[in-house]
């Protein structure tokens, strides 16, 4: 018996190692999987490693554990297993497991700083970097990762000098394309991002996901011919499900409301097709990586379109474990998933928040596809009980998630970032909530609960949701007073302003906010009164979709009295909301953070209160303080309001000190923010 075992163990190791040898991993996995626990140690390692080379993380982490409980020493077994671990999500695991490593070669360097990448230990990073120029196992990816160090500390200009290098001795490499393009993205040097893709575009033309991102900066400056032709591209590429991409590209700014009305029936019709055909993509995680963002800045509410998109996505996403209940725990243990946790609306909202959460909960921050680590991202990671800076892959964050068995998991906003709008479809944790980072519904089943503020919330508010509405009685944004804003002035002379007597109404909102229902305002205002200017800032080159719009309103002279300025810097920004005689906030979304900043800059703003949440910001902050003159209903009263205001030559001065009578409310104010951790507490308490 013994014999016949040794010679069938013989004959299994030399055919294994005969295929393994010739890369067949494939087949290796194939006809050895399912028999694995019946292998001797050596197959099994030759196993485990096919495994790892077709990037089966999971299963190989199965044999892994296998190999283990064997307890023999095969080579570089703890620096596969600690690869393994990483791509799985198990940072701590894997650097004990590297700690285990003997021989220091370039994919123990490659390794080692990746983890500590991922777990924001930076300073760890570049010591691996270093020993791996001594050692010289300086290889491609130890560059790519020092340059992403260098993105990560927010030295663009250092980060892109050493991908470009790369990128010039290999214009085929994936991973160094990628970097340089969301290097311009954090850096916002939109036209260098779109080159850089062109350029690789060049030695792989037909590369999908490329020709993908293409389709997402068209949509984002609103380029019709592109989208127009990108869509074509697509639909002749014959990829699979080519005809659910339509659903996603949706221009940041349309040319009517006519043309929105359209859009919006052509993504509910292909929707209906594929629920109705039962047409289901698989992984769309990977393989779409965009979200239906540009709707929620429709006047329209968007629950049906969202609950459809959610039913077509995500019976596709990663198959789950059924969820297991979470253990009794002292300290409930929560999650935080957020891109944006940088300098940006998001951390002005919630910001302070994620810093204070109550010590009762114990905090994992997942840090999402990171573009910077400023002081505000500072902020949140000095409370976090543990810390992830993940890609954004499902295959490195579900696995965590799942096996943490978390008991709450919160999103701050669902619907931005494309790796977080596919995640808040899966069931990962028995208690999943929304904020209002993004005020809209997720339309998704896993959401329980959307918490917002009562102030935000219409009697039919909860018609727009899929989520239970939360409505939190005190304002619910500690929202931190801008700092040297009262000390802050610049003359319109200073600022490229038209001068006094002109009148100058401050649009100061991102462009995609101004949908087309707003140009009728801008045209009203502008033919009130020749001394009346209406400025918006340049974003995205989309002032050109709005110069267009409003040629069919204002004679070429009236254009005149419409201006667009490059972005300011923050101080400039400041003087700007200071010197303005009145701000416009757009509609139907508004401009919940720059209403904050003009309000404590001291300027009146017009606002339109609609029944959605995303009309109601100004409204809302305004009720809160009992100040209601500058709220309109109607485009007549939000006309007049504006040019009646605007020209009262007292009113600045006694907004000024309404708000600063209000600024404890307004601002720095933790009451609501508390109420929001008594919810959690209670939530969790059952």
């Amino acid at each position: 018996m013994n014999l016949s075992h040794n010679l069938i163990t013989i004959v299994i190791v030399d055919h294994i190692a005969e295929m393994f040898k010739q890369q067949r991993y494939i087949e290796i996995k194939d006809q050895y999987f399912d028999q694995r626990k019946t292998l001797a140690a050596l197959p099994c390692y030759f196993l485990t490693i096919s495994l790892v080379m077709l990037e089966e993380f999971q299963s190989a982490e199965i044999c892994f554990r296998q190999l283990k409980a064997q307890g023999e020493s095969l080579p570089d077994f703890f620096l596969y297993y600690a690869l393994c671990l990483l791509r799985n999500g198990k940072f701590k695991q894997c650097k004990k497991a590297l700690a285990r490593v003997e021989n220091k070669t370039v994919l123990f360097f490659e390794t080692n700083i990746e983890v500590s990448i991922k777990l924001a230990q930076l300073r760890r990073a570049k010591k691996y970097v270093k020993q791996a120029k001594v050692m010289g196992q300086l290889s491609a990816t130890v560059r790519i990762n020092e340059a992403i160090i260098s993105f990560l500390a927010i030295d663009y200009k250092t980060a892109e000098t050493q991908l470009l290098t790369l990128f010039n001795e290999d214009p085929s490499n994936q991973m160094v394309c990628d970097y340089l393009v969301r290097i311009y993205l954090g850096w916002r040097q939109h036209t260098k991002r779109e080159n850089i893709i062109k350029a690789y575009l060049k030695h792989r033309p037909g590369h999908f996901p490329y020709l993908w991102q293409l389709m997402g900066i068209y949509c984002s400056q609103s380029r019709f011919d592109e989208i127009d032709a990108m869509k074509k591209q697509i639909q002749s590429a014959k990829i699979k499900h080519a005809y659910l991409r339509s659903v996603f590209s949706i221009p940041a700014m349309c040319r009517s409301e006519s043309d929105i009305t359209q859009l919006r029936q052509e993504i509910e019709e292909i929707l209906d097709v594929a629920i109705e055909h039962n047409d289901i993509p698989n992984r769309p995680d990977i393989l779409f990586k965009m979200t239906p963002f540009y709707l929620t800045y429709h006047q329209q509410s968007n629950r049906i379109i969202f609950e459809k998109l959610a039913h077509v996505f995500s019976k596709g996403l990663m198959a789950l474990p059924k969820l297991k209940s979470p253990p009794k725990r002292k300290r409930p243990k929560v999650a935080i998933i957020c891109q944006y946790l940088h300098q940006h609306s998001v951390m002005d909202f919630y910001g302070t928040l994620i810093e204070n959460f109550p010590k009762m909960f114990h905090v994992t921050i997942i840090h999402i596809n990171p573009v910077k680590i400023d002081s505000e991202t500072k902020r949140a990671y000095k409370r976090a009980d543990f810390l992830m800076q993940s890609s954004g892959a499902h295959s490195e964050i579900v696995p965590f998630l799942i096996q943490s068995k978390f008991d709450m998991i919160l999103y701050p906003e669902i619907g931005m970032s494309p790796s977080v709008y596919f995640l808040a479809m899966l069931r990962l944790s028995p208690l999943q909530v929304a904020l209002v980072g993004h005020p809209e519904t997720s339309g998704m089943k896993t959401i329980d609960y959307y918490i917002s503020w009562e102030y935000f919330n219409s009697s039919t508010t909860q018609n727009d949701f899929t989520e239970t509405l939360i409505g939190i009685k005190n304002m619910p944004l500690c929202y931190l007073y801008p700092k040297k804003i009262d000390q802050i002035f610049k003359t319109r002379d200073e600022l490229g302003l038209p001068k006094a007597p002109q009148k100058v109404f401050l649009i100061p909102m991102l462009l995609f906010k101004l949908q087309p229902v707003f140009d009728e305002v801008i045209a009203r205002i502008v033919k009130a009164d020749p001394k009346n200017h209406v400025v918006m800032i340049c974003f995205n080159y989309l002032e050109k979709v709005v110069t267009q719009r409003l040629k069919k309103y204002l004679s070429t002279k009236e254009l005149t009295q419409v201006h667009f300025k490059m972005p300011y810097s923050k101080d400039d920004y400041y003087a700007a909301l200071k010197s303005a005689d009145m701000v416009l906030e757009t509609f139907p979304f508004g401009g919940g953070n720059t209403v904050l900043h003009c309000l404590a800059a001291g300027t009146p703003v017009i606002t339109f209160k609609g029944t959605h949440i995303k009309t109601r910001f100004g409204a809302a902050f305004y009720e809160w303080i009992n100040e209601r003159r500058f709220i309109a209903t109607t485009i007549d009263e939000y006309v007049e309001k504006a040019l009646l205001y605007a020209n009262d030559t007292k009113l600045k001065a006694e907004f000024f000190k309404k708000i600063q009578a209000n600024k404890n409310r307004l601002f720095d104010n933790m009451t609501g923010v508390n109420e929001t951790y008594d919810w959690f507490k209670e939530k969790l308490n059952h």
